[in-house]
């Protein structure tokens, strides 16, 4: 080997923002070079790996959306603010007006996956909580699009007499592969593996906070192939499994990446 290598065994990866930050901050990145990551994809068939230039992963924004409003009782909704029903306008607003602001070069997602109001079927609720994320390519559009959200929301409530209070987490950036070590990688690859197994994989609106080593060193962040004809579910599943020949496959990758890499 000519150079020293550095191995990181990161904690709280699938937290916002994440456990890397904490390795960035405690200067664990510091002097870094170039940075390398692998990560399980079951959409490609174990003994290959993908490779992609570029973006490859999104910013992940925690977004909690609250209205709240003195409540009533339902036979007479005149005399309350009704925070459900400013709610469903609010949602409605949302999801068809994010996304006229999409650019094709920079696309987005914004998902509500929890909705808390009320506690009696004949009560007009007191408040209203819609808990979800938007996921962004671009961290500049991702600022701008909270502020979009945080002024229709509070439009909405003032409109119907209520108050409105929108709380943003923002997860680690998008995880952008350096170009050239990108370039670099896959030609070292191609000496010990056939092109079929070096795979062009998909973007994902996915967050993953290898983005933080990133900002430190250029890198690259791998895709390995871990399923075949019979294990093939998804990660994040109750049914996630995978073929463990991409464990030595991985391994073996990785010690002739680190290897060749830096003579």
């Amino acid at each position: 080997m000519s150079g020293n290598i550095r191995f990181i065994f990161q904690h709280a990866e699938e937290l916002t923002p994440g456990g890397a930050i904490d390795f960035v901050k405690a200067g664990k990145l510091d002097n870094i070079k170039t940075v390398f990551g692998l990560h399980a994809d079951a959409a490609l068939k174990v003994n290959t790996v993908g490779i992609l230039p570029g973006w490859i992963s999104a910013q992940s924004i925690r977004i909690q959306i609250e209205l709240e409003g003195s409540g009533g009782h339902s036979a007479r909704p005149y005399e309350a603010f009704d925070p459900v029903y400013a709610g469903t306008i609010m949602l409605n607003e949302l999801y068809s007006g994010l996304y006229r602001k999409q650019k094709a070069e920079l696309p987005f997602v914004f998902s509500i996956g929890k909705i808390n109001a009320g506690n009696a079927f004949n009560a007009i609720a007191t408040s209203y909580i819609a808990e979800g994320t938007l996921r962004v390519t671009d961290t500049e559009q991702g600022d701008k699009l909270v502020e979009y959200i945080e002024k229709t929301v509070a439009s909405i409530a003032d409109k119907w007499g209520g108050t409105a209070k929108v709380n943003s987490i923002k997860g680690a950036p998008p995880v952008i592969n350096d170009p050239e070590a990108t370039r670099k990688v896959r030609n070292l690859i191609k000496d010990v593996l056939r092109d079929e197994q070096i795979i062009t994989p998909q973007k994902s609106m996915g967050g993953e906070d290898f983005s933080m080593f990133l900002s430190k060193a250029p890198g690259v962040f791998l895709k390995i192939g871990i399923s075949n004809d019979t294990i093939n579910a998804p990660v994040h599943t109750g049914r996630f499994d995978i073929d463990e020949k991409a464990i030595s496959f991985a391994v073996n990758l990785y010690a002739w990446i680190l290897m060749r890499f830096f003579n």
